[in-house]
């Protein structure tokens, strides 16, 4: 039985999948969401929120600003969602890792099965939690997943953590753009 129509070549194929790589992506019409994160077209005095952002992280397709003592970063599935998605790499765990403020100070704790690298060290889940750098990146093994992170709390004048338990019941989560 024919319809009349044929299947692609494997050129065509090839083709049609550059074209779509190159094309342009769409605009976001929203400067920013409730949880802080932004579009690159706009600078942080642009989002809007009621309490001042703890850190900052910033990937190649994400800027996320941390405004509860507490998030996780690593992959979203059926089992629940992380503040911070990295994608669908099988690389990267459900909740690979974990950063937290507490008592002036941010902190990571690896849970991922395949560590995570912090300004070049190597960390797995048996390391002891990290105390991080004002500024340092973190890289995940065996991809190109990346980000900086940046402390924003002034420390003469350390934010009131209780603000921060608050705003970690109402914020949702952030995936970076798909490529």
């Amino acid at each position: 039985m024919s319809t009349g129509s044929r299947e692609p070549s494997l050129e065509e194929n090839a083709l049609a999948l550059l074209a779509l790589k190159s094309s342009p992506r769409p605009q976001s019409t929203s400067s920013s969401n409730e949880n802080g994160t932004i579009d690159r077209k706009w600078s942080r005095s642009d989002v809007e929120h009621p309490l001042p952002p703890l850190a900052r992280l910033e990937g190649r397709e994400f800027d996320y600003f941390m405004r509860k003592r507490t998030i996780t970063i690593g992959r979203n599935s059926n089992s629940g969602d992380v503040d911070v998605n990295m994608g669908r790499s099988s690389f990267v765990s459900r909740c690979h890792l974990e950063i937290e403020y507490d008592g002036g100070e941010f902190y990571l704790k690896c849970r991922g099965r395949n560590g995570v690298f912090v300004d070049g060290a190597f960390r797995t889940t048996k390391s002891d939690p990290v105390r991080l750098a004002k500024s340092c990146s973190i890289r995940f093994p065996s991809t190109q997943l990346r980000f900086s992170f940046t402390a924003l709390v002034d420390e003469a004048n350390p934010p009131s953590e209780s603000d921060y338990d608050v705003a970690k019941r109402r914020n949702g989560s952030i995936s970076p753009s798909p490529d």
